[in-house]
Formats: C-alpha cells, sequence, structure tokens
C-alpha cells in the first residue's frame, strides 16, 4: 500500500514537471528572437500576398502630431517636415518681436 502510494506520487511530480516544461516552452515560442546582446532581430518583410498587421501605437513628432506605424515592416510614419518657425514658442526666443503677415497683428514685449 505504501509503496503503490510512492509510485503515484511520484508519477505526479514528474507529470507536473514535463507540463510544466511544456508551457515555459510553449509560452516562449511567440516571442521575439533576440541576439546575445538583448536586441531584437529584425523579422523579415511579409510576402506581397501576406497580410501585416501592425499594433496601435503612436509617436508625438516635434511639430505635436502623432504618427502611427505601417505595414509591411510596421515602423513609424515619417513625421511631417517641421518648421521652427511654425512653433510660437520657438519663434518667441531671440527677436523679442513677433509679425504674422496675414492678419497684421504685432506682439512686442
Amino acid at each position: 500500500m505504501q509503496e503503490t502510494f510512492s509510485s503515484r506520487m511520484l508519477l505526479i511530480v514528474i507529470l507536473l514537471i514535463l507540463a510544466g516544461i511544456a508551457t515555459y516552452f510553449i509560452a516562449n515560442s511567440n516571442r521575439p528572437a533576440q541576439n546575445g546582446d538583448g536586441t531584437t532581430v529584425p523579422t523579415p518583410a511579409a510576402s506581397p500576398d501576406e497580410q501585416v498587421f501592425c499594433t496601435l501605437d503612436a509617436k508625438q513628432c516635434p511639430d505635436g502630431s502623432y504618427v502611427g506605424r505601417v505595414p509591411p515592416n510596421c515602423e513609424f510614419a515619417p513625421c511631417p517636415d517641421f518648421d521652427a518657425t511654425d512653433d510660437p514658442d520657438a519663434m518667441m526666443e531671440g527677436s523679442g518681436e513677433v509679425q504674422v503677415d496675414p492678419i497684421q497683428l504685432q506682439v512686442s514685449y
């Protein structure tokens, strides 16, 4: 009786260990490959007939607008051209006087 109980317990422990090992490998099979230094190995681009889905995160550009990721490599779209004269804070630095032509507004400080 004691020997049968020990054999059953040993079998249960072995099965639990095997289940844990299998779970570990299944959970890590979807992770991107990494180099030895921890950087992610780039995945190859999808074939033309394969549909690609990118994550919906966004990056803020210097002009305050946002861009998302675009297929096929899911990299961020380029930010629109940013001209420092479009930034009111950048325009205020320096001369002390701002002139806006379209509405003939002049601000002095």
